[in-house]
């Protein structure tokens, strides 16, 4: 029995020490949606310490609303050709700004921004700025050299802090806390991956769930037929201005292309058995559609 209990004070203690291990699978699944907030008084809170197991209480702060952020993949994006190494895309609905987007590459090793402030004042990273490495664990640290419109510089990240964040917007455990010699401090929300906290000594901003929570955002649902299918799938409603893509059920962009006026059919032989999504995004918002391919 002393064994025992022994064995579960120690595993309990190695519980409350576990740190989270970034890998780029914990990337948020495209439709996810979070809101944006900019943080315009401290309250009494305090700049997150430091350490495992932290609690980071801002609850006291006091934010205001900026807009929503929708998680998606590039394609389909309106900006997408102009960035062919993108395959993300955070997609900013601002409020009195209209929309803007952010476009990253992620693989196994890298999450690495490629333009931001895009189409307001388009910033593309010529040599692209790392913004994680995977796997990265506590204590870990990587350097990165990046180019963009201002200049070619070099920064380093760390892998700083681990804890839980109760913010106006929820609580949050698991948060990895990442801070650069350029004096940047980010807060990330792991499951899924996300930034919830970003202070870049001018300004902070604050994510959290969106309207609907975080989860994917209800689009109006097209009628795919037929459906099942086994050689062409047929898209009805399409306008010239839309662009088309289809996803695999991770969410990446299979193939894509512009609408036509009306209906579009597409060859779906080359696809393997299973289950795809349809997107269309234009002017009328964004419109989806899951088909089976037999």
């Amino acid at each position: 029995m002393r064994n025992f209990i022994t064995l579960c004070t120690m595993l309990a203690a190695h519980g409350l020490s576990a740190q989270v291990t970034l890998n780029y699978w914990m990337q948020a699944p495209t439709g996810t949606t979070v809101s944006i907030h900019l943080l315009t008084d401290m309250g009494s809170a305090v700049v997150p310490s430091d350490g495992i197991n932290q609690i980071w209480d801002l609850s006291s702060v006091t934010l205001a609303d900026l807009g929503d952020m929708t998680i998606q993949v590039a394609a389909g994006t309106p900006y997408a050709a102009n960035y062919p190494n993108a395959n993300w895309a955070y997609v900013q609905d601002l409020t009195g700004i209209g929309m803007e987007y952010i476009y990253f590459n992620i693989n196994t090793t890298v999450l690495e921004l490629v333009a931001d402030d895009v189409p307001g004042g388009p910033n593309p990273y010529t040599d692209p700025k790392h913004i994680l490495e995977f796997p990265l664990q506590y204590g870990n640290s990587f350097s990165d050299t990046y180019t963009d419109n201002d200049g070619t510089f070099t920064v380093t990240w760390t892998y700083a802090g681990h804890g839980t964040a109760i913010t106006p917007l929820g609580t949050f455990a698991n948060v990895v806390k990442m801070v650069s010699d350029e004096g940047d401090m980010v807060l990330w929300n792991t499951d899924p991956l996300y930034t919830l906290v970003v202070a870049d000594g001018t300004s902070t901003v604050v994510f959290g769930p969106g309207t609907n929570g975080v989860n994917e955002r209800k689009a109006p649902s097209l009628a795919l037929a037929p459906n099942p299918c086994t050689d062409h799938l047929l898209i009805p409603g399409v306008e010239a201005a839309d662009a088309w893509s289809v996803l695999d059920v991770r969410g990446r962009a299979l193939r894509s292309g512009q609408g036509v006026f009306g209906n579009l059919q597409l060859d779906v032989r080359e696809l393997t058995p299973g289950s795809y999504v349809v997107q269309l995004l234009g002017p009328n918002g964004r419109r989806t559609g899951r088909f089976i391919k037999e």
